[in-house]
């Protein structure tokens, strides 16, 4: 089994400004998550998910938003003693809701 990584690891991480790969990191973890649930809405008595991004494929996505090319972004990421096939997560204890935010607080918007 691939090696999970807590998104507040990537906090520091910054390919144009700080914190940008963990901005990421949390928006994918939750439209995962909002793909899984339309996902098991639709198919009675399947489970899928939670499915979640790898490092590389956050690396993926961040280099096609930003039009940067993927092996800055993979070598940023290696250099700073990650795995690129590590599996992102959130974080277990500040984000065991699920929601992406901290406990106690709620969504806006």
């Amino acid at each position: 089994m691939e090696q999970e990584i807590p998104l507040s690891a990537l906090r520091d991480v910054a390919v144009l400004f700080p914190g940008d790969l963990h901005e990421l990191g949390r928006f994918l973890c939750k439209a995962f998550d909002a793909r899984d649930r339309e996902a098991n809405a639709r198919n009675a008595g399947v489970r899928i998910g939670p499915s979640r991004p790898t490092l590389h494929g956050l690396a993926a996505q961040y280099a096609g938003a930003t039009n940067i090319e993927l092996r800055r972004v993979e070598g940023m990421l290696v250099a700073a003693g990650f795995s690129l096939g590590a599996i992102v997560e959130y974080d277990a204890a500040e984000w065991a809701d699920g929601t992406g935010l901290p406990q106690g607080q709620c969504e806006q918007g």
